[in-house]
């Protein structure tokens, strides 16, 4: 380091998204604490009310608990602060924690933003996760699905308005993949985003579908669930 950066770095010290705690220079956004110590969801997404999976995911997965105040505040750090690079950061946390249940031929599907707001926000944080973690497993990544409904956000909606607010709002723009696919996205809450994606990869002729998050709300998803328990039609 540098003795400017060094002297910057002294007298304006870089704050951790997650706790506020100064972050030594070689430390990114988040320090290294926080990493090992955001409380962590079981892999297998164990001990939530209602069941996480349904007629269309066959599993979900996440890293941690966005009932933590710090997760939430590195969750909003990525999606509205601008700091974009910490999917590099975030990706390969993540992905230690998701690769027990990955093999080399599966598939990253990325959650899709509407272009309007992507070109608003300057990038989809769920496209950048997913390719950290292809990168750090080795994984191809596919964004053949997209948004092609501008919905409202989700943020302050219940289980059946959002998923009335997502039915019908993202299509394909190509063949689906072989393998196991894995839907990825930021924060899964209730479930109605991942399953409406989930349906339209179903339809399409997907016969596994899983999901990946980095941070769920635990005990939320069992009302979408119910919702799209409905055969496909």
């Amino acid at each position: 380091m540098s003795l400017g950066r060094a002297l910057r770095h002294w007298l304006f010290p870089d704050l951790c998204l997650a706790c506020g705690e100064r972050l030594s220079p070689s430390e990114g956004r988040i320090c290294l604490c926080c990493l090992a110590t955001c409380p962590r969801v079981d892999p297998e997404c164990r001990g939530l009310v209602g069941s996480w999976t349904s007629r269309e995911l066959n599993r979900v997965t996440a890293l941690w608990s966005y009932d933590e105040e710090r997760v939430r505040r590195i969750v909003h750090g990525l999606k509205y602060q601008g700091f974009s690079r910490l999917a590099r950061e975030l990706g390969p946390v993540l992905a230690r924690q998701v690769q027990g249940w990955l093999q080399e031929t599966d598939v990253l599907v990325p959650v899709p933003l509407h272009p309007r707001r992507e070109r608003a926000r300057g990038f989809n944080q769920s496209e950048l996760l997913a390719r950290a973690v292809g990168d750090a497993l080795g994984l191809a990544v596919w964004s053949g699905l997209v948004r092609v409904r501008y919905t409202r956000s989700q943020t302050g909606l219940g289980p059946r308005e959002r998923t009335e607010n997502v039915r019908g709002a993202f299509q394909l723009r190509d063949r689906v993949p072989e393998g196991r696919l894995w839907l990825v996205d930021d924060v899964l809450t209730t479930g109605a985003t991942m399953l409406a994606c989930a349906q339209v990869l179903r339809r399409a002729g997907a016969e596994w579908v899983g999901a990946i998050a980095l941070a769920a709300v635990q005990g939320n998803m069992g009302e979408s669930v119910r919702v799209f328990a409905a055969p496909l039609p």
